[in-house]
């Protein structure tokens, strides 16, 4: 015979998934000793019932797995671990303008930016090797993000690789803009 359990480190308080798993068990071992011990299936209204409590079982399973667990722990952490700190929502229009807002509002925190632009956006291509590196310079040396059309403009480069660059530019400049009026209204 097999065992199976589960087992969590803080059992002090119970969690609300934890009480959805117990209730959806003790709702299944009702189900089963219902269906072994008073219906009997040789009947109609018995096979009824077999078929009904079939459908509740797939009705419990369904509503189980269907919990979203990514936000069950975005919502723990927010609440358990940060102690629901105040948050601000910004909208960026691009994965690569997230992570140099990111970069920035985090500044001198950040030990390593190169690691994290690299984590983020692993793309390895001539092109934004070029921009990680015109990126990453600018934000040592401080002030404003702003670029010129020579710096997308590169000889060497093929067209599409040009607004490629471009694209890139202007999203840092626009995660630049947002960091600013962050700043200024934090400050």
């Amino acid at each position: 015979m097999g065992k199976f359990s589960i087992q969590y480190s803080d059992d002090s308080e119970p969690h609300p998934e934890r009480r959805n798993i117990g209730l959806c068990s003790l709702l299944l071992t009702v189900q089963f000793l219902a269906q072994l011990l008073l219906i009997p299936q040789g009947t109609l209204f018995g096979q009824i019932m077999f078929l009904t409590s079939l459908a509740f079982s797939w009705g419990y399973n369904s509503w189980l797995s269907s919990l979203d667990k990514a936000k069950l722990q975005r919502d723990m952490l927010i609440e358990k671990v940060l102690n629901k700190p105040p948050m601000k929502k910004y909208e960026l229009g691009t994965r690569t303008a997230m992570v140099v807002f990111v970069i920035l509002a985090l500044g001198k925190q950040l030990e390593e930016p190169r690691k994290l632009l690299e984590s983020l956006l692993p793309n390895d291509t001539k092109v934004w090797k070029r921009w990680k590196d015109t990126v990453l310079e600018r934000l040592k040396m401080g002030g404003e993000i702003c670029f010129q059309k020579d710096e997308w403009d590169v000889e060497g480069y093929s067209e599409s690789e040009r607004n490629l660059l471009k694209t890139l530019y202007e999203d840092a400049e626009a995660a630049w803009r947002t960091h600013r009026k962050r700043s200024q209204i934090a400050g």
